[in-house]
C-alpha cells in the first residue's frame, strides 16, 4: 500500500511539475509576444513623434509666413495712403498755380 501511495504522490508531483512547465512555457511565449509588440509600438511612437514634429514645424513656418504677408499688406496699405495723400497735395498745389 505504501508503494501505491508513493506512486500517487509521484503522479501528483509529475502533474504539478507539468503544470509548472506549462506556465513557464506560456510566460516565455507571452514575454516574447510582449517584446515584439513593445518594439513595434516603440517604432510607431517614433514615427508619430516625427510626424508631430514635422507638423509643428510646418505650422510654425505657415504662421511666420502669414505674419510676413500681413506685414507686407500693412506696409502696402501705408504706402497707398501716402500715395493718395501725396496726389491730393499735388492736386491742391496745382490748383493754386
Amino acid at each position: 500500500m505504501a508503494a501505491r501511495a508513493s506512486d500517487a504522490v509521484d503522479a501528483g508531483l509529475d502533474v504539478l511539475r507539468g503544470l509548472k512547465q506549462t506556465n513557464i512555457d506560456a510566460q516565455t511565449l507571452a514575454d516574447a509576444v510582449n517584446k515584439t509588440r513593445e518594439a513595434a509600438m516603440t517604432l510607431e511612437i517614433g514615427d508619430l513623434t516625427a510626424l508631430a514634429d514635422s507638423n509643428k514645424a510646418n505650422g510654425d513656418a505657415a504662421t511666420e509666413h502669414r505674419k510676413y504677408i500681413e506685414n507686407e499688406i500693412d506696409v502696402t496699405n501705408q504706402y497707398l495712403q501716402w500715395i493718395v495723400a501725396r496726389r491730393q497735395e499735388l492736386i491742391r498745389k496745382r490748383s493754386e498755380l
